[in-house]
């Protein structure tokens, strides 16, 4: 027969067996000990072992009650208990709750019951309870993450990675997110970094796409951003699900990410953002004090296009065709002004020549950079759902660096949120259109792209920098 349990005042368990309560006494090699209830005030001394397992039973008894049992207490406190459950989901006010609990009781009970006023405090303190969070912890170590914080709002497991030291990994996941990730041939992963907890330093997050829709499955606090964090979260993720191998990734150019994402997926193809490529190149003609040119001068600004352009080259063909536009003549005349940006994209992009006239690896291969087969596949060339979701998430959120307790239940929310979405989804619910806009624009990259063979490099390179932007 299963053990049999009832929550004191306290919250503590109390062991019913025979009428009588146990209250927990001490612990032994694979078995629990309890004794009496009423052992101060009766001096009793019997006592139950049972087995550790809550459906477990009593391997052995040591039974001299010194007292009847009182079948009214426990039954009160049955009620209490039943009660204050009640009260952490019910919107019913305290009174109605007791009124209701208490409504089919006999007499006999009903005398020895506490006032309606103390129960009703009992119902205000317990709803107290559960809407204050933990304190905060003073540092990282101090964080302990249990209950409620460790599960969706429908009670299912969501934290399920928290490596417990210094450099802290928080992931949040459910079982059914996991398994879709894994039916996702194509990830998707950026960080967000103004409305983290304190002690964290960014939430990645990595989405997956379902019938054209993006969701986010996992979400990961981290406090540094190393390769070897990295590397821990997605052993992690490796652990949790078996033959876990997308076919792409897509990701921003954080070369941390990049190195432990080959280490541990050496067979996935791991795409840059075309968006935060972009970013990249504007970054550094800004930091040269070349913005004011680029906004008073409409070449100027065509030719940097143009060498944005060169992503949406052939790969075999990327190198000869940069040489040629180097070779060009706006930039043999604009050899000084341009020189601090060639040498950035050489070093970065493309490769800097060596003695050899070889070009050495460049920072980034530029078949991590490339877009010419992601547009004629119609494949996401940017990250551009995964930075909407982190505004909107920042947004909603409406505090930087928020405490952990609010931030793990605004991740539950959205968490509830998706999972409706998802089942939309599964439904056959249409996905969100694209604004015309952006149909319009893939279309004319499309159109362009599918000319490659047609058009002389330069006006190919000119044809696709007049639909860019920085």
């Amino acid at each position: 027969m299963p053990l049999q349990f009832i929550v004191s005042q306290k919250g503590n368990k109390l062991l019913l067996h025979n009428g009588y309560l146990h209250t927990f006494y001490k612990e032994g090699v694979n078995k629990f000990i309890w004794r009496c209830s009423e052992y101060k005030t009766y001096k009793c001394t019997s006592c139950y072992t049972t087995t550790r397992e809550e459906i477990g039973d009593i391997i052995k008894e040591s039974v001299h009650y010194s007292h009847a049992p009182d079948i009214a207490k426990v039954k009160i406190k049955e009620i209490i208990t039943n009660i204050k459950e009640e009260a952490k989901t019910s919107v019913l006010t305290p009174r109605n709750l007791v009124s209701r609990a208490v409504e089919i009781l006999p007499t006999s009970i009903i005398g020895q019951l506490p006032n309606i006023e103390k129960m009703s405090k009992t119902i205000r303190r317990e709803r107290i309870k559960q809407q204050k969070p933990p304190a905060n912890p003073v540092n990282v170590g101090e964080l302990i993450i249990s209950g409620e914080y460790s599960v969706t709002n429908k009670g299912e497991m969501f934290l399920f990675y928290d490596n417990k030291i210094q450099k802290r990994i928080l992931i949040f996941s459910t079982l059914e997110n996991l398994n879709m990730l894994k039916e996702c041939s194509s990830w998707f992963g950026d960080g967000t970094f103004r409305s983290v907890p304190t002690f964290f330093s960014q939430l990645y997050t990595i989405h997956g796409t379902k019938n054209k829709q993006s969701f986010p499955l996992v979400y990961i606090l981290m406090v540094d951003r190393s390769k070897d964090s990295y590397i821990e979260v997605l052993k992690a993720l490796k652990s949790a699900v078996s033959s876990l191998t997308p076919q792409r990734i897509m990701v921003d150019f954080e070369m941390a990410f990049i190195s432990a994402y080959k280490d541990e997926f050496p067979t996935t193809e791991i795409k840059g953002c075309f968006f935060h490529f972009q970013q990249c190149l504007w970054r550094k003609i800004q930091s040269c004090g070349l913005q004011q040119t680029y906004g008073d001068d409409v070449e100027f600004a065509m030719q940097i296009r143009s060498l944005s352009a060169l992503a949406f080259i052939p790969t075999i063909n990327v190198i000869r065709t940069f040489e040629e536009l180097l070779d060009s003549t706006y930039f043999l005349e604009n050899d000084e002004l341009l020189s601090p940006i060639i040498n950035y994209f050489e070093d970065t992009w493309i490769g800097r020549p060596n003695r050899n006239n070889r070009r050495r690896s460049p920072q980034f291969d530029f078949c991590m950079w490339n877009c010419y087969d992601s547009v004629l596949k119609h494949q996401s060339r940017t990250n551009n759902a995964v930075e909407g979701w982190h505004h909107a998430f920042n947004r909603a959120l409406a505090a930087n660096h928020v405490t952990i307790w609010k931030f793990i239940n605004f991740l539950k929310q959205e968490q509830s949120l998706q999972e409706v979405k998802m089942e939309q989804s599964l439904s056959g619910e249409p996905s969100p259109k694209k604004r015309k806009k952006y149909n319009d624009y893939d279309e004319r990259l499309f159109k362009i792209v599918s000319q490659y063979n047609e058009m002389t490099p330069m006006n190919y390179l000119r044809g696709i920098a007049h639909n860019l932007k920085f």
